[in-house]
């Protein structure tokens, strides 16, 4: 929260938001987004499996947030191998995916001229 408090509007590794029902509901308030990045989450041992990463409830309470590579190269994974592990694990549908991605421009570091273009491609 001290993050958003210093005017932070994107989270990176907030994966221990998830499991607190406060710090959502201050992520909501904030129109902050959360950066999920399943591989990484996984060889850092933040999660012990993706279903941790509770993504239906993010889904649920309108919690903003995207899904993310962290470092491709560290995490040796890309954008398509972390929407196929939370395919794979049931975790989302092709249809949500495409609703996070076009949610997820609004939080993204381009003009909001720019926003408004990217999502008429959608």
């Amino acid at each position: 929260m001290e993050g958003i408090e210093l005017g932070a509007r994107r989270i990176g590794h907030g994966v221990a938001a998830i499991q607190d029902n406060q710090a959502l509901s201050y992520i909501k308030q904030h129109n902050a987004l959360l950066e999920i990045c399943p591989t990484s989450n996984l060889q850092t041992k933040a999660i012990q499996s993706v279903e941790e990463l509770n993504i239906r409830k993010l889904i649920e309470q309108g919690i903003p947030f995207n899904i993310n590579t962290d470092n491709r190269t560290v995490s040796n994974t890309n954008l398509n191998q972390e929407y196929q592990l939370l395919y794979n694990h049931q975790l989302l549908s092709i249809a949500e995916m495409k609703d996070i991605n076009i949610k997820a421009i609004d939080h993204a570091f381009i003009s909001d001229i720019e926003k408004e273009q990217l999502k008429m491609k959608y």
